[in-house]
């Protein structure tokens, strides 16, 4: 099962992105004669901001599939449900933390879209449960 990004999250990262460029060409127009290292960080910024948006569109945010729970990221952590030790909510049940002996994995309820999160937080209450009866 996958659970996508919250699509705000996905518009903010391109509205900074066509922000960033907007204000970089307009200074590149205006300030051509002083143009310095400081206008260089509009278009860093702005390629950075794309960078993100696209990463965001392509990737989910969390997937669970034969029994394993990825959370989308650089590295792309992963964690077997088997291995699970204990699963701790945080800041009401807005951050779950989920430990095994050697990993920990992160999930931020807040980056998931909305009609999706109800199912992602039923299957990490059961996980929990079964991590409870276990121990």
């Amino acid at each position: 099962m996958e659970f996508k990004v919250n699509k705000r999250y996905v518009l903010i990262m391109l509205y900074i992105a066509v922000s960033s460029l907007t204000i970089f060409c307009i200074e590149l127009i205006f300030y051509r004669e002083s143009f310095s290292s400081g206008h260089y960080a509009w278009i860093g910024s702005a390629l950075l901001s794309y960078i993100v948006y696209a990463y965001l569109k392509i990737y989910n945010a969390v997937s669970i599939k034969n029994g394993v729970i990825a959370v989308a990221g650089p590295i792309g952590n992963k964690i077997n449900i088997s291995e699970i030790t204990s699963i701790t909510k945080k800041d009401d049940d807005e951050v779950y933390i989920i430990k095994s002996d050697k990993q920990v994995l992160v999930i931020d309820t807040l980056t998931i879209e909305s009609k999706s999160l109800p199912a992602l937080i039923e299957i990490l209450e059961d996980i929990e449960k079964r991590v409870e009866n276990k121990n």
